[in-house]
This record gives structure tokens, C-alpha cells and sequence, in this order.
């Protein structure tokens, strides 16, 4: 400060030169705000400090929260002088959530906090795929001998885009494992159940099965769902093992087997079937068919002397293929014939007319 006289025209000296600083005010908005995730729960921001700070940055409070939703979540971090030595400025938000879109901007404060600048625009990032929760309501149903329908519903969290789904199966009991990888396409994802079949399984087999989704192009598992077990429907049983034959007598057969070595389900009966045939009378016929609960049986009420060829079948829902021998009788003695008349019996000869005996027992 000068002071003059006589009308400004005789100035004094000058004081000494003093400083004051003015109260700080509000800084400019922060510049170059980006945000890049890092995983599937941790997104980092980075800015650069603003233009004009306008005072001592002493704080920036970031907000933040999923992408349309209302609902804002608030960080301040606080500054310090080393801060300034890098010409960004990097925070990292953790605990969200997988595979989750959010939004996000920043806000510089001076003054101990008390005067903030403008905030930031918002801008958004997507955290990285995550694995998906487990799958829902997961049944087994059989349609055939060889094929199992498995049913499920969607994750309830996907965390992430479901590209497919792998399914591993057993028999029941079994270590033997069998998997399966099944694609996902958009078009699945319209209703809530997913359905696939597995197929070329055994006849009347037990069965396991588990399911899991997978996101991240197939790089991160869900949980496996419980095993649920399923049985094949029953097929055609094999042939009845070791048949064998033996002659009682002249009229009777014994029989007996093992049961088929591949069951396919449960065997309710067997049928065994003979046809009879006699090479020395042509005519002769003799078919019968029984149906027992057992692996053996006596077929009674045979003709001697007569060649039978006899089949076994095993029955579960349908029946099976046969085993088959051919047992011939032994001979046995002819029916006594029968008197018809005698003729010339006044001459030294006497002619006896007999009826003919059917040949039954053996040739004649």
C-alpha cells in the first residue's frame, strides 16, 4: 500500500508486501473416469485429478450401483499429498456381483470435504462371468428299454452366460463313469426347464445321474445336483442257459435250465413248447405248449418212439428267444390188435381177419 498528497501528486513509501490466500472453493470435475473389472467381484477405477483443484483434494467419494437399479451405494476415499506424485488416482470395488452390469461416477471434494466439484458422468462395466448356482428340479424318467428322459430347470443364478451343460451317469453301484457335454443356445433359454435324453443304455438297468451348468465358454463349473437314479424299462430276456433233457420213461421228459444270463428285466414265466414227429409214420403230429413258474419241468403224456424237438422261452414283458433240444423216446410195446372175424373155419385152415394197430409205440 502507497499513500499520496497533494492531490495524488506526492506519494509515500510502500509498505511491505503482505499474502493472504482465498478460501478454497469447489473443484473441477475429475477427468478421464474409466472403470475395467478385474474379476468376477472386483471392478478397479481410474481417474485423473481434477484440472482445477480449486483448493486441497482432500477426499473422492465414488457411487455406485447395478445398472438401472435406484438403489446407490457410496465410497469416499481419502487423499493424501503422495496421491498427487502419479497424475491418476485408482480405487477398487470389491464384493459385487458375478457377471452383473454396474454404473458408477466420482466426485472431488476440497475443504476438508466440505466443498465437492461436479460429478463425473456415469459410466458402466460388467464384471466377469461367475459360476452358476446349482440346477433345479432334476427328475429321470425312462421311456424305453434303452433311453432315460433328464429333466431340469435352469440355475437360479446364472452368474454369467450358460453355454452348456455336462451330465454324468452311472450304473447304479457302479465307479464307472460316463459324461456328457450338452450346448447351449439362446433358444433354450426361453422356457424354464431344459431337457435332454441319454440313450443306448442297458435293459432293466439301474441308473445314476448328476447334472452341473457351466459358464465362461465352458471354463466355470457350477455345483453338481444330487445323483437321482432311474431304471431302464424291461427288454427282451436272452436265451435260457444249459438246457438239458432227460427220458424218465417211454412217455416222459424231464427238464431243466439255468435262467437267461441277461434277465432285462424281471421273468414272470417260461414257455416250453414240443412238436412231435415219428420218421416211420408221417402223418403223426403231436403239439403242446405249457407254461411254468420255474427252471424245470416233467412233460408227461408223451408218444413213444417219437422224435420231439422242444423249445424254452424266458417272458418278461415280452418273450424271449428260445433255447431248443431234440429228445427221441425209446420204443415201447405195441397196442395187443384186435379180433375181427375168423373165416373158413370148416376147412383145415382158419383165416383171422385182425384190425390194424396203430403204430404209436414204434414201427410195426
Amino acid at each position: 500500500v502507497n499513500a499520496y498528497t497533494n492531490h495524488g501528486k506526492n506519494s509515500g513509501e510502500w509498505s511491505e508486501w503482505i499474502e493472504e490466500t482465498t478460501l478454497e472453493g469447489n473443484p473441477s470435475v475429475v477427468r478421464n473416469l474409466t472403470a475395467s473389472a478385474i474379476s468376477k467381484e472386483n471392478i478397479t477405477l481410474k481417474w485423473y485429478h481434477p484440472e482445477i483443484p480449486n483448493g486441497i483434494i482432500t477426499n473422492y467419494t465414488v457411487e455406485y450401483g447395478e445398472f438401472e437399479s435406484p438403489n446407490i451405494t457410496s465410497l469416499s476415499f481419502l487423499v493424501f499429498k503422495s496421491h498427487f506424485d502419479m497424475h491418476t488416482f485408482a480405487v477398487q470395488i470389491e464384493q459385487l456381483k458375478n457377471y452383473r452390469k454396474y454404473k458408477f461416477r466420482v466426485n472431488a471434494f476440497t475443504n476438508h470435504g466440505l466443498n465437492s466439484g461436479e460429478w463425473s458422468e456415469w459410466i458402466n462395466e460388467t464384471t466377469f462371468e461367475g459360476n452358476p448356482s446349482i440346477v433345479r428340479n432334476f427328475t429321470a424318467s425312462a421311456i424305453s428299454k434303452e433311453k432315460i428322459n433328464l429333466t431340469w430347470h435352469h440355475p437360479e443364478t446364472f452368474n454369467g452366460v450358460i453355454t452348456n451343460y455336462i451330465v454324468e451317469y452311472k450304473e447304479f453301484n457302479s465307479s464307472n463313469i460316463t459324461s456328457l457335454t450338452i450346448l447351449t443356445f439362446k433358444i433354450h433359454f426361453d422356457t424354464p426347464a431344459f431337457t435332454t435324453q441319454v440313450k443306448q443304455l442297458k435293459n432293466y438297468q439301474k441308473y445314476e445321474f448328476r447334472v452341473k451348468a457351466l459358464t465362461n465358454h465352458g471354463m466355470n463349473p457350477g455345483e453338481w445336483s444330487e445323483w437321482v437314479d432311474e431304471t431302464t424299462l424291461e427288454g427282451i430276456p436272452s436265451v435260457p442257459e444249459d438246457l438239458i433233457g432227460n427220458v424218465s420213461s417211454s412217455r416222459d421228459i424231464s427238464l431243466r435250465w439255468n435262467e437267461p444270463k441277461q434277465l432285462n428285466g424281471i421273468v414272470r414265466s417260461y414257455t416250453v413248447a414240443y412238436s412231435g414227429f415219428k420218421p416211420y409214420n408221417l402223418s403223426f403230429e403231436h403239439n403242446e405248449k405249457i407254461v411254468v413258474n420255474s427252471t424245470q419241468v416233467l412233460i408227461s403224456s408223451l408218444y413213444p418212439g417219437t422224435n420231439y424237438t422242444i423249445s424254452v422261452n424266458a417272458e418278461t414283458i415280452v418273450k424271449g428267444p428260445s433255447s431248443k433240444i431234440n429228445i427221441t423216446l425209446p420204443y415201447d410195446e405195441p397196442f395187443a390188435p384186435i379180433l375181427l372175424k375168423l373165416e373158413n373155419q370148416i376147412s383145415e385152415q382158419t383165416t383171422i381177419v385182425l384190425h390194424s394197430v396203430p403204430s404209436f409205440t414204434g414201427p410195426i
